[in-house]
This record gives structure tokens, sequence and C-alpha cells, in this order.
């Protein structure tokens, strides 16, 4: 039995559907699998999201910024078991209907991808994810950049913690 994402799956023929509410996937029998099939299931829960205002200075304080495409990422280490996610979606990326609709697709992405992000040996990061203006894109293409940024700060903060151990 393979699998298929839940949210806007697309499927050209018809499919029987069972629904798995452990793992908000629908069960498709004939299709190929679009993600692999996570051992835990893929939530967002309020924890792991950046909420308050000392949360995102916090992260911008770090000075840790990568960009990639049209999204611009920021973090710092969190000492938390999951990483957190906080979005700062401004006016140049658009209306309030795609502005919505771009932070639903980078929560969605980051739904998806959070257990195939790095993490360091004392915890995970903390994110914030920060769109320039551009037209929406596809769910999977907002997949790869995220885990990209992500591979990307994660080295950065190897690179430095390993400079602050040499010093």
């Amino acid at each position: 039995m393979l699998y298929e994402p839940d949210a806007r799956a697309r499927v050209s023929v018809a499919v029987d559907h069972e629904w798995d509410p452990r793992l908000r996937f629908r069960l498709v029998t004939g299709f190929h699998i679009l993600f692999p099939v996570p051992s835990t299931p893929l939530l967002f829960r309020p924890e792991q999201r950046l909420r308050h205002a000392l949360e995102f200075q916090r992260v911008y304080a770090a000075k840790m910024r990568k960009v990639r495409g049209s999204l611009a990422a920021f973090a710092v280490p969190n000492q938390l078991a999951q990483h957190r996610l906080g979005l700062a979606v401004g006016r140049p990326v658009g209306n309030a209907v795609r502005r919505t609709r771009v932070k639903r697709l980078i929560r969605e992405a980051f739904r998806l991808c959070q257990h195939t992000l790095p993490r360091r040996d004392d915890g995970a990061y903390d994110l914030v994810i920060a769109p320039r203006a551009h037209k929406p894109m596809p769910l999977t293409e907002y997949q790869g950049l995220l885990v990209a940024l992500a591979g990307d700060l994660h080295r950065e903060w190897e690179r430095r913690t390993r400079r602050e151990g040499e010093e």
C-alpha cells in the first residue's frame, strides 16, 4: 500500500482512498510514492511555532541569515527536541490573499519535511522564514528551498561553533 499526501494531492486516475488519521495521509493503491512514509506523525503543533516578539528577536539577534531563491531564513539553535517555525511575511509579497497562501504553503512544507531537517546534538533550531516578493510556487519547491536553507544554516552554525571552540 502506498501513501499520498492529503494536502492538494492531484491524481489523474480514479483511485480508492482510505483515511489514516494517525498519519493524516490518504492510503492509495496503484499510485507512486510522493513523499517517504514517516515513522512519526506529520503534525505542526502550537509548540512548534514561534509566536512572541521576543522569540523572533532572539532569532534575528543571532545574525545567522541565508537566502535561496525567494526565501530568506534566519536560525538559532534551541534546546528542544523539535524545530520551531516562525513566519515573517511582509506586504511586498502581495495582498492579504497571496500572503496567506504563501504562509500556508511554507507551513505545509515545514510540516512535511520537519523530520528531514538537520539537527544538532543538543537540540534543533528555531527558524524564521521571510519570503521575498514572488508568485506562489508549488509545494515541492517550498520543501526543496526549506531543506536547502536549513542545511546551509546548520553548516554555518557548525562552522561558528567550531570557531568558538578553537578560541
